[in-house]
């Protein structure tokens, strides 16, 4: 899932044996000396293709491409879905970190609380127990 459809650049380590991480961030990919371009669609399309009219629980967990895929979306989209845990990441532009997209939620009507070690959760209304 990305931002625009088409491709998307993922940067990695093949000579890493113990881990699969990888991101999108260009410059943490500067770590990550390989590269592969993969089949990127968007979330729009994955809702449109599912004929999902609304989402209950939207998780994200996506090295990096959490911003392009959640700044892409219109208001009326994001809309949608009721709640969101995210895990972040802190990328180089100033708009790529948990703050920043925890402000953009909460413009679009979601409640927002920050956890340790960059979760984040969103959902639209009040908290409540449980």
């Amino acid at each position: 899932v990305a931002g625009q459809a088409g491709e998307a650049l993922l940067a990695y380590d093949s000579t890493d044996e113990f881990s699969t991480g990888a991101t999108v961030i260009a410059e943490r990919g500067a770590i990550q000396k390989d590269r592969i371009r993969i089949p990127a669609v968007t979330l729009p399309e994955i809702l449109e293709e599912n004929g999902l009219e609304r989402c209950d629980l939207l998780k994200i967990d996506c090295e990096g491409g959490e911003y392009d895929i959640l700044y892409a979306c219109s208001p009326e989209l994001l809309a949608r879905f009721d709640r969101m845990a995210l895990e972040v990441h802190v990328g180089p532009r100033p708009e790529q970190n948990v703050d920043a997209l925890a402000a953009f939620l909460r413009k679009n009507g979601f409640v927002t609380r920050q956890r340790p070690l960059g979760m984040l959760s969103a959902w639209r209304g009040e908290m409540r127990d449980g």
